[in-house]
């Protein structure tokens, strides 16, 4: 394994090394449409992942089931859904590309109550994972960056990146989890366009974790395509679990669960050259959501909803926010 040099680690990491600092959303993008007989006309932007035929289109192609001139509006659920089927808003759908890059609603991740089990990260109910890395995982805060993640590797996950026969960061006693952000629905995304989808794409960055106890796990990443991995000395990231105590005066856990989420969650925190204190803006609270049998956590899971729905969550143009974004498939 290469050793990554000093000045080169920053952009290996932003996936789940940093968190996000909130952003502003400029000027207004947002199309107005009307109609001209039959033709429906935008003026402005395409919303909500619409896109036009060609630069000089005047109309919307709509996707994920928004629609109107500009793609502004949702179609309505009828409110009958059998089976989990029925009215537009009832069934969920996804879209995949010839890559493997995949979108869905992130309201379509619930269906009849449950997380659905073939769309975006699996959860985790591996037996022999402790129960506070089962389920699926929000990370807080991330606003464009990272939304979800899963402890569950994919099935058919090989070792070629694994590092069993490297050596154990300080006081761990085995590496357990092996987690490559573009692998096969391990981790999803709140903006296609944001820089950290395009960029653990090329790298293929991959954290590995060491446990040293049951509560605190070392992080060590990787960008396991060109064989480099940040030195510990240089930047180090660890997540420790937090008593449910903790959570009801973390500043973390009280702005985004009001002190009580409902399940598990693990404080990530980061150093640079060991020093904590430096890294502080980017700790940022890792929150159970869906637990290890798929059930939404509350209120962890309508406060992850809350972000993703709001104006920090697509904030590059051509996105929208509600929109996740995941790999499947071998990378």
């Amino acid at each position: 394994m290469k050793v990554i040099q000093p000045l080169a680690l920053v952009s290996t990491v932003a996936a789940f090394g940093a968190g996000k600092a909130n952003s502003e959303s400029g000027l207004d993008r947002r199309g107005w449409g009307f109609s001209m007989g039959s033709v429906d006309v935008c003026v402005g932007s395409c919303e909500n992942g619409g896109t036009r035929s060609n630069w000089y289109s005047s109309t919307c192609n709509c996707v994920n089931k928004w629609s109107g001139n500009c793609c502004d509006s949702r179609d309505q659920c009828d409110g009958n859904c059998p089976a989990g089927k029925g009215g537009p808003c009832c069934d969920y759908t996804t879209s995949c590309d010839s890559q493997g890059d995949c979108d869905i609603l992130t309201s379509d991740l619930i269906v009849n109550g449950k997380f659905v089990t073939d769309k975006g990260p699996r959860v985790n109910s591996k037996s022999s994972d402790p129960d506070t890395l089962k389920g699926v995982f929000w990370l807080s805060g991330q606003a464009d960056s990272s939304a979800l993640l899963t402890f569950a590797e994919p099935p058919n996950a090989g070792t070629a990146h694994h590092f069993g026969d490297d050596e154990l960061p300080d006081g761990a006693t085995e590496w357990t989890h092996h987690i490559q952000v573009n692998g096969d629905r391990t981790w999803a995304f709140a903006d296609e366009n944001g820089k950290s989808w395009g960029l653990v794409n090329s790298l293929g960055l991959t954290y590995h974790f060491a446990k040293k106890t049951d509560t605190y796990y070392h992080i060590i990443p990787e960008a396991s395509s060109l064989g480099i991995a940040v030195p510990q000395w240089l930047l180090a990231f660890d997540m420790e679990l937090m008593t449910a105590e903790q959570q009801q005066t973390d500043e973390l856990t009280v702005k985004y669960c009001g002190g009580e989420c409902g399940g598990v969650v693990w404080n990530r925190v980061s150093s640079i050259l060991g020093n904590f204190d430096w890294a502080e803006s980017a700790r940022y609270a890792l929150i159970q959501v869906v637990d290890a049998n798929g059930n939404p956590i509350e209120p962890a899971w309508t406060n992850f909803m809350m972000q993703q729905n709001g104006d920090l969550a697509g904030d590059s143009v051509g996105d929208t926010n509600g929109v996740l974004h995941y790999r499947t498939g071998n990378p």
